[in-house]
């Protein structure tokens, strides 16, 4: 369980000078590197995202993990909700095992090598999320661990490969009690829709991992087993942040395949909570202007649209 205080401390200077913010009405209108659409298609500003934000209980912004683009935006949006009042900074970059690392971390406890060799972060974690963690600690911004640990989904994966259930039968395997902690509850009475089934195997499984380091462990015929505990294990991760801390709202950073379409995580929390939700998806493209009505019209809320010609922080596999 995340905890801080009650109240965040006080906001950032920089949030607070309008300068900026005329700045946040700006990116996304008439900038080289990033567009904003909404759904319909219709140029909006990175301002309106954040007023939409505001509005919702979870906030999904979904990423290609090695887009510079995505990662600027994920902290402004973090930056804007923290002024907007209390919210807490969920991540599919650390598994909720870590969860007592991170608080400790958080808490200035113990050093950053300390947490950075105990916490597990992906390998891009100094380029591209930390900064992010960073201004949470500064903040007293909560962050949630909220993957599930890798090696019990590689364990899911192989029970299935051995004709097993894997994931939908873990409730009644031979787990210790220490172990079933971190797995999603009632998986079983929480199916994915036909359309969220769809999208595995008929979208996903074509892409490139482009880092994420559970996607490169699993086969393709393992896929959609892997993603329903995967995103059930995060959205079980929300659900008790929101129950424990309901006046805190959350920004989930993900992969943009586990909330695109409000599908994936997102589908896996609305069946456990009725939050509102907003989701918003970054992806790297070679013309940021051009919104493609049958690609981006139902990928998210508000679609951002990325020049995929800026440098990464790691080659894509």
């Amino acid at each position: 369980m995340v905890s801080c205080e009650e109240e965040p401390k006080t906001r950032p200077e920089i949030l607070a000078q309008p300068e900026i913010l005329a700045q946040l009405d700006s990116i996304g209108l008439d900038s080289k590197h990033i567009s904003i659409f909404d759904r319909k298609g219709q140029r909006v500003s990175l301002a309106a995202v954040i007023r939409a934000a505001t509005e919702a209980e979870v906030v999904f912004i979904g990423e290609t993990h090695d887009d510079p683009v995505a990662h600027q935006v994920e902290l402004l949006t973090l930056m804007a909700m923290h002024q907007a009042g209390p919210c807490t900074l969920s991540m599919e970059m650390f598994e909720s095992d870590v969860q007592a690392v991170v608080d400790e971390y958080l808490a200035g406890l113990i050093q950053e090598d300390d947490f950075l060799r105990d916490a597990r972060p992906w390998p891009n974690y100094k380029s591209d999320y930390r900064y992010a963690v960073e201004f949470a600690k500064e903040m007293e911004i909560p962050v949630l661990a909220a993957n599930l640990p890798q090696r019990y989904l590689k364990s899911f994966v192989r029970q299935q490969q051995e004709g097993e259930d894997g994931c939908m039968n873990m409730s009644t395997s031979n787990w210790p009690a220490s172990a079933l902690a971190f797995f999603p509850k009632h998986i079983s009475a929480f199916l994915p829709s036909e359309g969220y089934l769809a999208h595995i195997t008929q979208d996903i499984s074509s892409r490139q991992t482009n880092g994420c380091p559970y996607m490169q462990e699993i086969r393709k015929q393992e896929l959609t087993s892997a993603l329903i505990c995967w995103d059930s294990a995060m959205a079980e991760s929300i659900a008790q942040q929101l129950s424990d801390r309901p006046e805190r709202k959350v920004v989930h950073i993900c992969g943009s395949f586990h909330c695109e379409q409000h599908l994936g995580t997102v589908e896996m929390l609305s069946k456990r909570t009725g939050s509102k939700v907003l989701v918003v998806v970054v992806y790297p493209e070679e013309d940021v202007q051009e919104f493609d009505s049958h690609r981006h019209g139902k990928a998210a809320d508000f679609v951002v649209l990325s020049d995929s010609a800026l440098p990464r922080s790691y080659p894509s596999k």
